[in-house]
């Protein structure tokens, strides 16, 4: 051996924040608090930890920034309204325009990982979320709508379009 003993303490230490998976930190500690006899001339030793941060269900990470999904009813997306999303240390609300598309990003400035420095963005991408199953009086109110609708694109089940472009109800 090497003339020394190993010894195993508890002890925490202060991870920076904006600290990254894999990452390797140095740390200087006093052996004096661990209760670990030393040389007189090594009171101070040096320790390096690499970091195993475990993966977050709600966000992905790039550098400071976070990406996380906004899930939006057809109804919000379409007249606009406000949400709460889950923020990186609370829940936060936001202003959703009236057309926002499905995988539209929107960003919220210095809301992801914070470092003494720096602060990152919280790219948030809207999805969404179209329901399986209508009520009788929604599918009524939602072939009204098409039948108002302009678009050339496609065909609604159920209503027909004359090459005026009018929509009337098929049965």
């Amino acid at each position: 051996g090497i003339g020394r003993t190993l010894y195993s303490r508890p002890f925490y230490i202060n991870i920076p924040p904006g600290s990254e998976h894999g990452q390797l930190l140095k740390f200087e500690i006093d052996w004096g608090i661990l209760e670990i006899p030393e040389d007189e001339d090594e009171k101070k030793r040096e320790i390096y930890v690499t970091l195993n941060v475990k993966d977050s269900n709600v966000f992905r990470r790039d550098g400071m920034d976070l990406y996380s999904h906004l899930r939006l009813t057809p109804a919000l997306a379409l007249l606009g309204g406000n949400v709460e999303y889950e923020g990186l240390t609370r829940s936060c609300d936001l202003d959703i325009r009236s057309g926002t598309s499905s995988h539209t990003t929107l960003v919220i400035d210095q809301a992801g990982v914070h470092t003494e420095f720096y602060k990152g963005d919280h790219h948030l991408t809207a999805v969404v979320k179209v329901p399986k199953e209508l009520s009788w009086r929604q599918r009524i109110l939602l072939m009204r709508f098409a039948m108002l609708d302009t678009q050339e694109t496609g065909a609604v089940t159920g209503i027909g379009r004359s090459e005026e472009h009018t929509s009337e109800l098929q049965s």
